[in-house]
């Protein structure tokens, strides 16, 4: 039995496997530990964050350490294992995955600031304020009009009240005024830099798209409703990819831990493949992979445990029969339009 002494996090394969793909992205490697506790047993895997993560030569290999600024741990075991994305060979650091990224995304945030700042500007009416010079300085009293130091204070101080008066407005206040002074809307009229403006766009968003590994429809910003199909397929691809990563890096942990209890074995761990289809879909799909598999057990291509996991997901209950190899079998006629869901048909069985 397992003892607790205070609190301990509990966390599932998949909160562990969201850290490590988070790491891996960010830092382009993540680190997982196979814990054992004082009996040498497995316990649990532990996600080690790499933000820290640094290596020291010892003869012709690199030992991997934390360097948390007071101490230095060695994680110099078989334990501790590293998976690395597009990893260079002359180098054991990584580099993220989004480094050709951060450009593209600072460039991003100051076109939109300008984009914000130029709509203001252009877009959203404003009031004008136009002063007749020569119709307010003859309302000035004689003393005040040949002085130019008080002439110049009298027109700053009326045009700071006008900008005050014009700031403060809100929509439905109205402005009354003195004929020396002219109110007016100032827009830019019919100029439009809308084509400078989507060409700009489609570099950075292109940039943006590139350095994140992500396709334009999966950020929002496809421009056909065609290609979103085919980039969502290709998205599937990339996450498909990062899950092999972790896959290995499970296998390895997984395998270490059935060998220290004495088994010569080798264990793969594998996340099921992301799809678009909802599963009610795949039914179709899942007849005709059933069928291909039964018909390799009849074969004898695989064994029976294989043949479970591939259909189940789980290894044969202790009381099945063994059929691998028997030749059970019979011909069987795929669904003609597996896309039709309309089409499953059952297996033949001799």
């Amino acid at each position: 039995p397992k003892h607790y002494d205070g609190f301990s996090s509990q966390s599932s394969i998949n909160s562990v496997s969201e850290s490590l793909v988070k790491q891996l992205l960010s830092n382009g490697c993540c680190m997982g530990e196979l814990v054992l506790d004082k009996a040498l047993l497995p316990s649990h895997i532990q996600a080690i964050s790499t933000n820290d993560l640094k290596y020291q030569n010892k003869g012709n290999r690199s030992i991997p350490y934390i360097d948390d600024g007071s101490d230095q741990i060695f994680l110099d075991t078989p334990a501790v294992s590293i998976i690395s994305l597009s990893q260079d060979p002359e180098t054991p650091y990584s580099q993220s995955w989004f480094k050709s990224a951060v450009q593209a995304i600072v460039s991003n945030s100051e076109f939109t600031n300008d984009l914000r700042r130029s709509f203001r500007k252009a877009s959203l009416p404003r009031a004008t304020a136009k002063i007749d010079t020569e119709k307010f300085v003859k309302s000035l009293s004689p003393e005040v009009q040949f002085d130019s130091k008080k002439l110049t204070i009298a027109m700053d101080g009326l045009v700071e009240r006008v900008r005050g008066e014009l700031n403060g407005l809100d929509p439905e206040d109205a402005i009354v005024h003195y004929d020396t002074i002219e109110v007016d809307h100032l827009s830019a009229g019919n100029i439009s830099a809308h084509e400078s403006v989507d060409v700009h766009a489609k570099l950075v968003n292109g940039q943006v798209s590139t350095g994140l590994h992500v396709l334009p429809s999966l950020l929002g910003r496809g421009e056909s409703q065609t290609t979103a199909s085919t980039e969502a397929v290709l998205f599937l691809k990339v996450v498909e990819s990062l899950q092999g990563r972790v896959n290995e890096l499970y296998s390895y942990l997984f395998t270490m831990a059935a060998r220290l209890q004495g088994h010569d074995v080798t264990v793969s761990f594998t996340y099921k493949k992301p799809s678009l289809r909802p599963d009610i879909e795949e039914e179709s799909f899942l007849s005709m992979r059933q069928s291909r598999v039964l018909e390799q057990l009849s074969l004898g291509l695989i064994s029976d445990e294989e043949a479970s996991i591939n259909l189940t997901g789980d290894v044969p209950s202790g009381d099945f029969t063994p059929l691998s190899g028997t030749g059970f079998h019979g011909k069987k006629e795929d669904p003609a339009n597996p896309y039709s869901n309309t089409s499953v048909s059952g297996d033949q069985v001799n």
